[in-house]
């Protein structure tokens, strides 16, 4: 059998007693590490089929170690699909964290196993000083763009290295829109929109957005289509790529903070005082949904035209499973703004919050783990994932410093 490599990831619900379970403990498990093992054969000793053996990834010193008799069954199963063709494995964890240890019994052949745990975590990306940045947005892993005073950061390798381009508007941009073709929009205070035809590069044009109110969100489905939405009930809509805008009647006079659309007819918006508006017809007609407070809503997002979320002051998350016309609260466990928020699916999900905090759900929301990076004094505004190992936030400290972390 030749050698290979693959990853599998921790998925089962029970990994949360130490006690029975030691594969991993609970801090890892919450932060969804990777497990990876390669399958090596023939190994450096002669064992006999339906041999057991120990091995743990301390590479300096092979030591081997006994097991315990417990590991998840989601392990087992994978194992044996991996590797059918050398027979059923019994895996065994012994305690540990980045040294695992696993007891391999096989039936009918000769194998080692390396067995190795990834950390995924939040690494600053960005701290320099400016005016802070508002908006998040990426085109695929590695192209994405943050908006500023002014300007956007852009990135072309994930992160590792940003860059500016200024769009001469001297205007905070609070919302950015990347596209997979290239193209991307911005919007901000004084009706500010921008457009560029390859966000990988420096180049960025006004467009006539036909207000002078202040923008908070921009939203495209495709290079043509979007819209945004602002002060007093704002909204407008483009069907050219930002050639003409075009006012729709929200039927509010609350400032929206935050616009979001599924496809050419689903969309939705939410602002202050518990606003909540949502269209089925592109924004022909917007409808008030019911989400049951007062208080200011600063993020929306929808996985499908049922299943969404919105987020806001005081730690609120609501969510609705009928497309917006009623919702629901979830437990945040934070008392400050949640400034914005984000799902891959309908189970994993991120939100990010005054005071440098991160939360995240695998359950979709039903509970939220917080994170502090950094000090834990910055206001976090932005976030946006392009799958579950890899996402962005981007934020400020005081007005005057503008911070990107990313997850992988």
């Amino acid at each position: 059998m030749a050698e290979q490599d693959f990853t599998f990831t921790l998925t089962n619900p029970s990994i949360t007693d130490t006690a029975t379970i030691a594969l991993l403990n609970p801090t890892e498990t919450t932060a969804q590490k990777t497990t990876k093992y390669r399958a090596v054969t023939p190994f450096t000793t002669n064992y006999s089929a339906g041999s057991t053996f120990i091995l743990r990834t301390d590479l300096a010193t092979f030591t081997f170690s006994n097991g315990v008799d417990y590991v998840p069954a989601d392990v087992v199963n994978y194992m044996n699909s991996q590797f059918a063709n050398i027979g059923t494995f019994s895996l065994y964890a012994n305690n540990a964290i980045d040294g695992t240890v696993y007891e391999v019994q096989s039936p009918n052949t000769l194998i080692n196993f390396e067995i190795n745990l990834s950390v995924h975590a939040w690494a600053e990306q960005l701290n320099v000083g400016g005016f802070g940045i508002y908006g998040v947005s990426f085109a695929n892993s590695l192209i994405g763009i943050a908006g500023y005073l002014g300007a956007v950061y852009y990135t072309t390798d994930g992160g590792s290295s940003w860059n500016t381009a200024s769009d001469g508007s001297a205007s905070q941009n609070t919302s950015v829109s990347a596209l997979s073709t290239g193209v991307g929009y911005s919007c901000g205070y004084s009706g500010n929109i921008h457009k560029t035809s390859d966000i990988s590069g420096a180049i960025w044009a006004a467009q006539v957005s036909g207000t002078l109110g202040n923008l908070y969100s921009i939203y495209f489905i495709n290079d043509n289509n979007g819209w945004v939405c602002g002060d007093t009930g704002e909204i407008r809509n483009t069907a050219n790529g930002g050639t003409n805008w075009n006012a729709q009647v929200s039927g509010s006079v609350n400032n929206l903070y935050s616009i979001f659309f599924l496809d050419a007819n689903n969309g939705w918006a939410c602002g202050a005082n518990g606003t909540i508006l949502y269209t089925t017809n592109g924004g022909a007609n917007w409808n008030a949904g019911a989400s049951g407070i007062l208080t200011d809503l600063l993020s929306i997002f929808f996985i499908d035209a049922n299943n969404g979320w919105a987020c806001g002051a005081s730690g609120e998350i609501l969510f609705t499973i009928n497309g917006g016309l009623n919702w629901n609260p979830q437990v945040s466990g934070v008392a400050g703004n949640i400034n914005s928020i984000f799902f891959l699916d309908a189970n994993n999900g991120w939100a990010c919050c005054a005071s440098e905090v991160v939360l995240s759900t695998s359950d979709g929301g039903t509970t939220w783990a917080p994170e502090t990076l950094g000090g834990g004094t910055e206001e976090l505004t932005g976030i946006y994932f392009t799958s579950q190992y890899s996402g962005w936030v981007v934020g400020n400290y005081a007005g005057s410093v503008d911070l990107i972390y990313k997850y992988s």
